[in-house]
């Protein structure tokens, strides 16, 4: 859909860049959104080299470093508080471990994933961390992002004791 020319598109990919940085997470020194937005304007994001080519089957768009470094300061432009008090915002890295401080809750857990495709040739299988915090549909999104699929193929969880 594209953007709508009645809108300040300079505004909008600013405060657009401003979400994705407020809602991604940093794992192995990538930093990574979901694509939660018009394709047209990533596409923009892109052409101003704020985030990476947002074309192809991942769930999720990667920042670039000039991206990442606009993001906190886009947030603080239109979202920030006037008041010199305001507090800082931290970014939370998805990887946290029992104990670590978070915005979110005191304590935090990671759960480690391996997920593995039976009867391929050779075994196909991935190996995923969720934060404690995730329902089932954060794990659903991260399974797909993880396998490379696009909600199409069909799944299901399944251990020794459970199958969901």
């Amino acid at each position: 859909m594209p953007v709508p020319p009645n809108l300040d598109q300079e505004k909008l990919c600013e405060v657009a860049l401003a979400i994705l940085g407020l809602t991604a997470s940093t794992e192995h020194g990538v930093t990574r959104a979901w694509k939660g937005m018009y394709w047209d304007l990533l596409d923009l994001l892109y052409q101003r080299g704020w985030i990476e080519n947002p074309v192809g089957k991942a769930k999720s768009v990667v920042l670039t470093e000039a991206g990442e470094r606009l993001a906190e300061e886009f947030l603080a432009r239109h979202f920030g508080r006037l008041s010199a008090a305001a507090p800082k915002v931290s970014k939370v890295s998805s990887r946290r471990t029992k104990g670590a401080a978070s915005p979110r809750a005191a304590v935090g857990t990671v759960h480690q994933f391996r997920v593995a495709l039976p009867g391929t040739k050779p075994l196909v299988w991935r190996r995923i961390q969720v934060s404690d915090d995730y329902t089932f549909w954060d794990l659903h999104v991260a399974l797909q992002d993880a396998m490379g699929w696009q909600a199409a193929s069909k799944w299901r969880l399944a251990s020794p004791k459970l199958t969901l």
